[in-house]
């Protein structure tokens, strides 16, 4: 998404404790707040919206969802040894980020990824129970979410940071060839599967057109 300087900012906490540990006490992220209100209104008028409160959740949405990504790295960062991630890999997280992609498990942007993210994370599942997670010997599972992660699981958090990458072609799936491939066959099966739906959808729609309670009398 694009931004310049006199873009607003809001400043966000996340994992504090891990910071802190890391000898930076007090370190926050500023997220971008890009929406306002001339930029909408028009867009609001027309749908009878409130434009502050249009803009109030647009900003708040593209916050919760750059904090949850982030969340999942810094976590990621935290237990592979490696440095805690700086404002410069949070405004190259909001430089690529367009509202079509899955920053968090709770967010969809489409049926698409609605699709993507329960494939990919099922895929996710069974390759970590099959093949281990990093220095973990399989069979890994899950944790639920909220919850700490047991002998042989994943935090639920690291579990999304997975799949989103996966999602979006980040890390190998964006660099080697065999693990860009099995994500293109992920890809491949979510748009078949969204057609498959999208035609369901129609024909349902085409059939209610041509009834109506009244006949149910008849």
């Amino acid at each position: 998404m694009l931004r310049n300087e006199n873009t607003p900012t809001r400043k966000r906490v996340i994992q504090e404790s891990l910071y802190a540990e890391a000898e930076q006490p007090n370190f926050s992220f500023l997220i971008a707040q890009p929406f306002t209100v001339e930029m909408l209104a028009s867009t609001a008028a027309a749908v009878g919206a409130n434009a502050a409160g249009l803009v109030n959740q647009l900003n708040q949405v593209l916050a919760e969802n750059l904090g949850n990504n982030m969340a999942s790295r810094i976590k990621k960062a935290d237990k592979n040894n490696v440095d805690l991630p700086t404002q410069a890999d949070m405004d190259a997280l909001y430089d690529s980020y367009d509202f079509t992609g899955i920053r968090s498990g709770t967010a969809f942007g489409s049926m698409f990824d609605k699709i993507m993210f329960r494939l990919s994370g099922n895929f996710v599942r069974k390759l970590i129970k099959q093949k281990g997670y990093q220095d973990q010997p399989a069979p890994v599972t899950v944790a639920k979410r909220g919850s700490d992660a047991g002998e042989g699981q994943i935090s639920y958090e690291d579990f999304e940071g997975e799949v989103t990458q996966l999602m979006e072609g980040e890390g190998p799936w964006g660099e080697k060839e065999a693990f860009i491939d099995l994500r293109q066959s992920l890809v491949d099966e979510a748009e078949a599967e969204e057609e498959r739906v999208r035609a369901a959808e129609q024909s349902t729609e085409a059939k209610l057109a041509d009834i109506d309670l009244a006949s149910l009398s008849d």
